[in-house]
């Protein structure tokens, strides 16, 4: 599809998604002067995720790297789990407090992405993982990737109808 309907089907404005290809946010993209983009499927639903991210807070090299694990655990699960940093359960001994500081700073940056079908399903695996989120977020992959298919398909249409 082209940007613009990129664009509008992650409900970014066109300047914000040409800014997030020219400076590197969007792998294996690169907008080149005067040139006409075309996205596929797989980055147009990469677009999605990171704008989607972006718009609930997250900052853009976290959303980035958060989309690029996504798209790399597509088919584990309906949904994905962005989980931002969590605390441990009282119950929890921590040996090295320091080695722990550092993997929620880590977190921050760079957060958890863990693929699943429920949110029914999170009470229990957080408490399997003896940890209680601090701020996570819910990522529905199916959605996402259902909006950018028929943005796609009507760009597809659009464009068979202007050569016919």
């Amino acid at each position: 599809m082209d940007a613009q309907t990129l664009a509008t089907a992650a409900g970014v404005p066109l300047g914000t998604l040409n800014m997030w290809v020219t400076r590197g946010f969007i792998p294996g993209e690169r907008l080149g002067r005067g040139r006409r983009r075309e996205f596929d499927l797989e980055v147009a639903i990469r677009v999605g995720i990171v704008a989607e991210l972006v718009r609930f807070g997250v900052g853009l090299a976290a959303a980035v790297a958060a989309a690029g694990t996504a798209m790399g655990r597509r088919g584990e699960g309906e949904k994905l789990l962005v989980l931002f940093g969590f605390s441990l359960t009282d119950d929890m001994i921590v040996h090295n407090p320091a080695q722990l500081t550092e993997l929620q700073e880590h977190m921050r940056r760079v957060p958890v992405v863990i693929p699943f079908n429920s949110e029914d399903d999170l009470p229990a695996f957080f408490e399997r993982q003896r940890m209680i989120p601090n701020v996570y977020a819910v990522i529905n992959i199916k959605q996402i990737e259902a909006k950018m298919r028929r943005a796609n398909e009507e760009w597809e249409q659009q464009r068979q109808g202007k050569r016919g």
